[in-house]
């Protein structure tokens, strides 16, 4: 994960993958984005770094492959328990 900012339209496909790491724009409005774009950059540089944190480790937590292969073997697990 190289860490970026990620900006995203308000979309639950969106905000559930990106939770609070994400800035989310309203779908189809140039405005709203670049409104955001201009608020993002007049934040103090920890403030993005914070951000850039918040994805890496979401990442990392749900989205690699240990995360994806435990979760796969709990399912397996609880399907098979079901029989």
């Amino acid at each position: 994960v190289h860490g970026n900012l990620i900006l995203a339209n308000d979309v639950p496909e969106h905000t559930e993958v990106l939770e609070d790491g994400g800035w989310y724009y309203r779908k189809n409005d140039s405005q709203d984005l670049a409104n955001l774009i201009t608020r993002i950059e007049l934040l103090p540089a920890d403030e993005r770094e914070c951000r850039r944190r918040r994805v890496r480790e979401l990442a990392k937590t749900k989205y690699s492959w240990p995360a994806i292969t435990d979760a796969y073997e709990q399912l397996f697990e609880k399907c098979l328990a079901g029989r």
